[in-house]
């Protein structure tokens, strides 16, 4: 959803196909300071082009970052008993070929 480029749209059309009842669950990256593994590299990139990884409305890894920006467009969607929890995970490559292949 962080690369569609209206994520809004994505979770209207999501919430028209469920079942009644239904509920749909979201995945995103936190912060690019929280995230080295996908925001250093991003960083990089973003600096050379000259723009911001959290400029809003633009796609990207860290569109929807920020949870309570999350929990409005799924309320703005229209879903009720909207919630957001942070899970950490820890990627582990045997080596830094792994880790860049």
């Amino acid at each position: 959803m962080t690369y569609f480029p209206n994520p809004l749209a994505a979770l209207e059309s999501v919430r028209r196909h469920l079942n009644i009842g239904g509920c749909s669950v979201a995945a995103t990256w936190c912060s690019p300071e929280e995230s080295p593994i996908e925001g250093l590299p991003d960083e990089i990139g973003a600096k050379s082009a000259h723009i911001s990884l959290l400029e809003r409305g633009i796609p990207g890894p860290f569109n929807l970052s920020d949870s309570q920006t999350l929990e409005e467009k799924f309320t703005q969607a229209g879903f009720s008993e909207v919630s957001s929890e942070k899970l950490s995970v820890a990627f582990e490559f045997a080596s830094v070929d792994d880790f860049v292949l």
